[in-house]
């Protein structure tokens, strides 16, 4: 159990966790996993690292927050293993999540609230020490758990103060406090979503043209199978109108997606356009960078001759002295 902290971390907008000298405390909690290829009997557990050097005495689960303390400009190493039971030391290592503080601190305002990250290969002892690479790895690691959701990523939470501070329901001032991780939580959520349907779509496209079908239908969009419309309408075959009822779902169903496709085409042609503006957009720019680099280098040169005239003055006027 974590003991409780004598030391508040403050938002980054009042310097608590960003300036001040003394430790303070802070949770990791793993919320989830996902696309973790697991032996038959191995959980998935974490040590985490306070920096580089660090054995990694503190073990992490699902239902086992950790709870450390940490300085300003800590950066964690939370290693993930794949572990049997009763069997720690044949633990498999399947990869880290690294977690700069201070620039959470800075861009999260000090707390991280459900938040995706894909596992990278473990850094050694002898591994980057530079905080800037740290945070550009932390930074990369974000973008690519929105691209590539399908990815092995962890989902983790963490917030200043113990394990018994950051339950819930939360009080006001932890919910202002936390608000900031919420909000890029809610946004990466988000952009997952776009890239998982694209994901579906594709592969429902490449499916259909592999299967030569004559209309590429949006597999999100068209839930409704054509087989799940005729059984129904089978069972209620025998009924009086059935077959006038069937006929206009048929036309209606022909008419929609008719409708689908000149969507899709008036998309594409506003793709098109798109593209070629910005294309014309980024021509216009080479030639006036390529310009501007013309000028710049014809200064140059006037200003080498200058300078060079400058010393020959000089000389000349030395010599008459």
């Amino acid at each position: 159990a974590c003991a409780p902290s004598t030391q508040t971390m403050g938002a980054a907008t009042s310097g608590g966790w960003l300036f001040s000298d003394t430790a303070a405390q802070v949770t990791v909690v793993l919320e989830d996993a996902c696309c973790i290829s697991l032996l038959p009997g191995e959980g998935l557990t974490a040590l985490v690292r306070i920096g580089v050097d660090d054995p990694g005495s503190r073990r992490l689960s699902r239902e086992s927050p950790a709870c450390l303390p940490v300085g300003p400009d800590t950066v964690l190493f939370v290693d993930f293993q794949a572990v049997v039971e009763g069997l720690q030391d044949t633990a498999r290592c399947i990869g880290e999540v690294v977690l700069p503080l201070e620039h959470i601190a800075r861009q999260f305002e000090g707390s991280l609230y459900q938040l995706w990250l894909p596992l990278e290969p473990s850094t050694s002892s002898s591994g980057p020490k530079d905080i800037s690479e740290h945070m550009e790895r932390f930074d990369r690691a974000l973008r690519l758990a929105a691209k590539e959701p399908r990815k092995p990523m962890v989902c983790l939470s963490l917030s200043r103060g113990d394990a018994a501070a950051i339950g819930y329901p939360a009080r006001s001032s932890e919910k202002a406090a936390r608000f900031m991780g919420l909000l890029q939580s809610h946004n990466q959520h988000a952009r997952m979503l776009q890239a998982l349907y694209r994901h579906v779509r594709n592969s429902a496209a490449t499916t259909q043209a592999s299967q030569h079908l004559p209309h590429m239908k949006d597999g999100l969009v068209d839930s409704w199978s054509t087989s799940d419309k005729s059984r129904r309408f089978s069972d209620f075959a025998d009924l009086p109108g059935a077959s006038d009822l069937q006929r206009r779902h048929a036309e209606k169903d022909a008419g929609a997606d008719q409708s689908v496709e000149a969507q899709i085409e008036s998309l594409l042609d506003e793709i098109r356009i798109q593209s070629a503006d910005a294309n014309g957009r980024i021509e216009q720019a080479t030639e006036s960078i390529n310009m501007l680099k013309e000028r710049i280098s014809r200064k140059q040169v006037a200003l080498i001759q200058k300078k060079k005239e400058v010393s020959r003055l000089w000389h000349d006027a030395e010599a008459v002295e």
